[in-house]
């Protein structure tokens, strides 16, 4: 299982904290954390949308501080709902209408690609998020039978889906969004958001069904929000962590993060360093994209293997940190390794390009290559006593297997 899907399994066992306690009739809420921290529960979701929306603007992702402020407005109309009373909308039709809205809103936002904050596109995108929200408000307020009409279709004949069952298609939109989108930068945010809309619709299904006990309204609204801010500040944790300690073209770790793995080895370990074979010559041949793509093949290769062990050195050097392992107990996973990659077969795609242009007729495209390591292991002795030592007899074992003849693993 890897680590994201770890983390997406662990933010729906969160969001369905919420439907445990406030479905169950043996749990009570107001029981479980008690009045006075209730009370204090009530400022987190606030204080966590505004953090949510800075650090999405910090990270120039305006997609982020735009979810920030729309679930920030839509938690603070759900806890005073009679804010909207002005307008004959009471607790119960403002959650019909943003369950109807919000998966569409955020459907559009997500779509769009990226923009500056201060920009004509921006403007739209955050024009066509409120926009279904607007669009049913309206609705309601010049036709309230059309809509009360709207809100009791049903696709499924049962009287315990209390939500309109039409907003699942706006729930299945947003679903649609998030299995399509391809930006690795902004994907595990979304997928967090599509998860936390679960103690939303919990909590407008208590706030529908109950929303006559003001008290109990509060209560879930406060508790629905605390775990939705929760999942969305983990998601937005994670995007800082990947942005500081993961090597962008390979997605494994960087030497950022192998210096702070380093300062903590102790006890028995080994140290592998890695090397792809004629690197140089391939990227003169076929050109540096392909050379990018050769990168990610052995990352991904010995990664497989390997697993959190392997981290992007620099160029074409990866290393390997073994903890709890001498050199020959490490050296077969490192060989198993080069054998994995050895019998991979990589096709090129394109031909070195020419004054920044790829040629429209690629000459190599097709063609079948072998892509090779070479591997150095070393592990500490008298001599080298600290892991930066051992690098570099690491690196000395590495040299020797290149004037070996390369694609094999040497031991210092």
């Amino acid at each position: 299982m890897t680590k994201k899907l770890k983390y997406h399994l662990a933010y729906i066992l969160t969001a369905i904290v919420p439907i445990i306690i406030f479905l169950s009739p043996n749990l009570d809420a107001n029981q479980l954390v008690g009045e006075k921290f209730l009370n204090f529960l009530t400022f987190i979701p606030y204080i966590s949308f505004i953090l949510i929306g800075y650090l999405g603007y910090k990270l120039n992702q305006t997609r982020i501080l735009f979810t920030g402020i729309l679930l920030l407005a839509t938690y603070h109309f759900m806890l005073n709902p009679d804010i909207l009373k002005v307008v004959g909308m009471g607790k119960i039709r403002l959650r019909q209408i943003l369950s109807l809205g919000i998966p569409l809103g955020l459907s559009v936002l997500f779509a769009m690609k990226e923009s500056t904050l201060w920009s004509r596109k921006t403007a739209i995108r955050v024009g066509l998020l409120i926009l279904p929200i607007i669009a049913f408000s309206i609705f309601f307020i010049v036709s309230p039978n059309l809509f009360d009409k709207l809100t009791k279709i049903k696709f499924i004949p049962s009287n315990d889906f209390v939500i309109p069952q039409i907003s699942y298609i706006s729930l299945l939109v947003l679903s649609i969004i998030s299995s399509t989108l391809t930006e690795s930068k902004i994907k595990p945010f979304l997928n967090a958001t599509l998860i936390s809309l679960i103690p939303f619709y919990t909590a407008s299904y208590i706030g529908i069904k109950n929303g006559v006990s003001l008290e109990f309204v509060i209560t879930n609204n406060i508790f629905c929000f605390s775990v939705i801010s929760l999942i969305l500040l983990h998601a937005l944790y994670q995007m800082y962590w990947e942005r500081v300690y993961i090597d962008e073209l390979t997605s494994i770790p960087n030497r950022r993060a192998l210096d702070e793995k380093m300062q903590n080895l102790s006890g028995d370990y080994s140290i592998a360093m890695v090397d792809i074979d004629h690197f140089k010559k391939f990227n003169d041949n076929y050109g540096h994209d392909e050379g990018d793509n050769v990168l990610r093949l052995v990352a991904k290769t010995i990664e497989s293997v390997l697993g959190d062990r392997v981290f992007r050195y620099g160029g074409e050097e990866f290393c390997v940190l073994f903890r709890g392992a001498n050199p020959e107990e490490s050296f077969m996973l490192a060989n198993k390794a080069r054998r994995k990659l050895e019998d991979k077969i990589f096709t090129i795609r394109s031909r070195a390009s020419t004054n920044g242009k790829k040629d429209k007729a690629p000459k190599n495209a097709g063609k079948k290559v072998k892509v090779t390591i070479s591997i150095g292991i070393a592990g500490p002795d008298k001599a080298n006593t600290n892991p930066t030592m051992v690098i570099k007899k690491a690196d000395t074992a590495l040299y020797k297997a290149k004037e070996n003849g390369r694609n094999c693993v040497i031991i210092a």
